[in-house]
């Protein structure tokens, strides 16, 4: 478990004493674990050395199985802490002789604590100090340590009562080493021994409010360098004293020229400098472009951090760092400015070693009336999201109430709603489905995603037609086993379609003919969210409204599944579109090639005089997903013959009243399902020849794991999004899997690797290092007594060749299920002393081989 180490140091008080206090923290929890009072008098004359050694008369005691016995009593020393070498009992004194193993460094340490713990061993050396309950080291009185460098000590224990001793060791010349005045021990209870050895509770970060706390007096800020979220008119706005300069050398002048004062300052740190939303950006930028975008602004924000504090008219105040979209405060497509991610991790190692000076604030977009707000919190680490400032917190993933936990008794289960009505209600409940049985006609599938859409938002919430809705209608897997009447499906297919009775589970059954096979070019997650809104778009227009080349369609929420799904299919039958769209999301239509002057504000309902501007005889088909007055703007709209089609479920009119209002058009509410199973597979059949024939495209999508569903259900009902989401389920993964550890002579490797040999034993481990993979030796003996098998190679992560060489080596028998990246390169210095080399070095241990990691394994079988 990660640990916080602090320790704080009094400044003196007028005797000079000053007071010392060790605490750490792996949770919430502060723990302290020792205090001390730092003594300013003189340093008393070493105490004289005894003259014979040992002294004359003293007892030998016999070491003989020492460590074993006291392994058998619970003091269990590892081998670089077994060192008591030899022992002589004279009265109330010990005589110790301590040594560390050969060639153990001994430098950087006042007295390396291998040597000091072995010096009382002393204490617990016979049969007869092992009588009582475990005891250790608790008070240290009178420490006086010389920094002489030893790495053998004589030891002289002298009690002073039952449990303290007085404690004289010296080097092999009789030079002081260390005087410990009273060494006091206590009992080391069982609760205590135990503790340390309870279960881990994996732990997630959740974003939550800030708490509000006291009124903070409203102070000056600068911003600094270039400003593309208007940080300063924000800060402006609401009053705030704010002074621009162009960067931190200007800053310092004018504070040493007395035109300005020390203040927070605030700088951008954003690899697009453009006016609008992150969420704006047309297409994602290449990998490569991502890559190299990373390390560039990474060694920017580098350069910010060191000038920050080395220059003292900065004085102690603090350095803001804002990103735009660069963190993910909830799963999803949240992160829109990847590569400035690095600043995150750069700044938080930089406020390791300076923790009042730095700060980090992510916006989703321009500056507004939040960062006021944000700024003046007294967190490190803050987002603004919906108008709301969040701030991390660990909370136990069992404890989540983002993350869904599968029913108690294991088995099969799907999402569902404990009572509809709110998303608050959303469960993993038992679903029969993994084993009920077959009809005729019936096909069981083992799910690996599903594709959502905002009719699973209004089933959760009870808005939706009907109660025997199901969330996830649509989905992708494999097949595993077919009813006795099914003749063109066989287990082991890959399969994307409907699933009328929900498939966000492992385990669906559908009827055939709403399945059909997976065209190849698709991955999983590309086929479970096409069904649904290419099927739809396809039924509509072609059945209902037989839109042909050459005829105008206005197109609603163009930005949505079924939206990218009609526009794709109406220029494939030649037809012209006219979209509609919120402000946020028009690049989308636009990188999509839709001419601006076919693009409209949904918002508003002035698209019926703008599209009047460019078709004055109107559309020819409208399908419709808004409400209210853009239904009257529409069916306005619609020329001689012309067809309405619905598929909102929240606005449905009457179709006679419809049609007497407008005699000249047809008015059609439908559903998908309303076309029959017959159809449908006609309909399936059809897209996957489109698709296999690059007809139609895949539509962009997002993704999220089925245990955090409550997250994608709130993002999706949000509307903000652009294409389709989807949940990926719980894959079964072979049993004799291999499972790639990369940097495995590193201790997270190490440990990793006996963590998965004790819970996962059958998996197959493939260890990599750079350097000879025979130092791994001595791992896989280790592993093997667990039944672990492993193989070892030779391999550099920053070099893509070697990664597919080793791909190769990697037998069938048991495939490739789980990668686990821990190679990396450190450079351990303090933050003035970077440079930029030794960030791109380390940058490029991590991000460059993740990227060749993920390229070449998106198609790895």
């Amino acid at each position: 478990t990660p640990t916080h180490l602090h320790l704080h140091l009094t400044t003196p008080t007028p005797t000079g004493h000053q007071t010392l206090t060790i605490h750490t923290r792996t949770t919430t929890t502060w723990t302290t674990h020792a205090t001390a009072t730092i003594n300013p008098e003189p340093v008393p004359e070493p105490a004289s050395p005894p003259g014979a050694w040992p002294p004359p008369g003293a007892q030998a005691v016999d070491l003989s199985g020492l460590y074993a016995r006291l392994t058998d009593h619970g003091y269990a020393y590892g081998p670089t802490f077994r060192n008591l070498r030899a022992l002589w009992r004279h009265g109330d004194e010990l005589y110790a002789e301590v040594s560390l193993p050969d060639g153990t460094e001994v430098d950087g340490h006042v007295v390396h604590p291998a040597l000091l713990d072995a010096a009382l061993h002393a204490l617990i050396a016979t049969p007869a100090d092992l009588a009582g309950p475990l005891r250790v080291p608790f008070s240290w009185g009178g420490v006086r340590a010389t920094g002489r460098s030893a790495s053998a000590l004589r030891v002289r224990l002298t009690r002073l009562s039952e449990h303290a001793v007085r404690l004289v060791a010296t080097d092999l010349d009789d030079a002081e080493v260390i005087t410990v005045e009273e060494l006091t021990t206590r009992p080391f209870t069982a609760d205590r021994s135990t503790a340390t050895e309870a279960p881990v509770t994996p732990m997630r970060v959740e974003w939550v409010p800030q708490e509000a706390g006291p009124t903070v007096e409203p102070s000056g800020v600068h911003v600094v360098g270039v400003d593309p979220l208007g940080l300063a008119d924000a800060l402006r706005a609401a009053g705030r004293d704010v002074t621009v300069h162009p960067d931190l050398d200007a800053l310092a002048a004018a504070i040493a020229a007395g035109t300005a004062v020390p203040a927070d300052t605030m700088v951008t740190c954003v690899t697009d400098g453009g006016p609008g939303p992150a969420i704006d950006r047309a297409a994602p930028r290449p990998a490569d472009e991502v890559v190299a975008l990373a390390h560039e602004v990474a060694e920017r924000a580098l350069g910010l951090a060191q000038r920050w504090v080395g220059e003292p008219v900065f004085g102690d105040h603090r350095l803001v760092t804002v990103t735009r979209g660069a963190v993910a405060t909830r799963t999803g497509p949240e992160i829109q400015d990847l590569p400035a991610s690095t600043v995150w991790g750069l700044i938080r190692s930089a406020r390791a070693e300076f923790p009042d000076r730095f700060a980090l604030l992510d916006l989703p977009g321009p500056a507004d009336a939040t960062l006021p707000a944000a700024v003046d919190g007294p967190e490190p680490e803050a987002a603004v999201r919906d108008d709301t400032t969040l701030v991390p917190r660990l909370v136990p993933v069992a404890e989540s109430a983002a993350v869904l936990q599968p029913p108690d008794g294991g088995g099969n289960w799907r999402l569902d709603v404990t009572s509809r009505g709110t998303l608050a209600n959303l469960a993993l409940v038992p679903s029969p489905a993994g084993d009920r049985p077959l009809a005729g006609g019936e096909v069981r599938v083992s799910m690996r995603a599903a594709g959502l859409n905002f009719r699973d938002v209004m089933i959760a919430l009870g808005l939706y037609p009907g109660d025997d809705a199901q969330i996830g209608g649509e989905g992708a897997g494999v097949v595993t086993e077919v009813g006795s009447e099914v003749t063109g499906l066989s287990v082991g297919d890959r399969v994307m379609g409907l699933f009328p009775e929900g498939c966000a589970g492992p385990v669906a059954v559908s009827d055939h003919r709403h399945l059909v096979r997976t065209p190849a070019r698709l991955s999983d997650v590309e086929a479970a969210v096409l069904p649904i809104v290419y099927l739809t778009a396809m039924y509509g227009l072609t059945d209902l409204a037989d839109l042909r080349a050459g005829q105008r369609l206005l197109l609603h929420t163009a930005t949505g599944g079924v939206g990218m799904a009609a526009l794709h299919y109406a220029r494939h039958l030649g037809a012209t579109v006219h979209t509609t769209a919120s402000a946020p999301k028009q690049a989308t239509l636009s990188a999509l090639g839709v001419p601006d002057s076919h693009i409209h504000d949904s918002r508003t309902t002035a698209y019926g005089g703008r599209i009047r501007q460019t078709d004055p005889d109107g559309v020819d088909v409208v399908l419709n997903t808004l409400t209210h007055e853009h239904v009257d703007t529409s069916l306005a709209l619609l020329a001689e013959g012309g067809t309405f089609l619905e598929i909102g479920k929240t606005d449905i009119r009457d179709p006679h009243t419809v049609t007497t209002t407008h005699p000249h058009l047809t008015y059609q509410p439908y559903d998908l399902l309303d076309a029959g199973p017959t159809r449908i597979h006609q309909l399936l059949t059809t897209l996957t020849h489109l698709i296999t024939t690059n007809a139609l495209p895949a539509l962009p999508v997002a993704v999220w794991p089925a245990s955090e569903l409550p997250d994608v259900l709130r993002h999706l009902s949000l509307g903000r999004h652009t294409g389709k989401l989807a949940v990926t389920v719980p894959v079964p993964k072979p049993t004799r899997g291999t499972i790639l550890i990369t940097g495995a002579t590193g201790a997270l490797a190490t440990h990793t690797a006996r963590h998965l040999a004790t819970t996962h034993p059958h998996h197959h481990l493939l260890l990599t290092t750079r350097g000879n993979p025979d130092t791994l030796t001595p791992l896989t003996t280790e592993l093997h007594t667990h039944g672990t098998t492993t193989t070892t190679a030779q391999y550099d992560p920053t070099q893509p060749h070697q990664l597919h060489q080793l791909l190769t080596t990697i037998p069938t028998t048991h495939p490739l299920t789980t990668v686990i990246h821990t190679a990396g390169t450190l450079h351990d210095t303090p933050l003035t002393t970077q440079t930029p080399h030794t960030l791109h070095t380390t940058l490029t241990a991590k991000i460059d081989t993740t990227h060749t990691l993920h390229t070449a394994l998106q198609h790895h079988p």
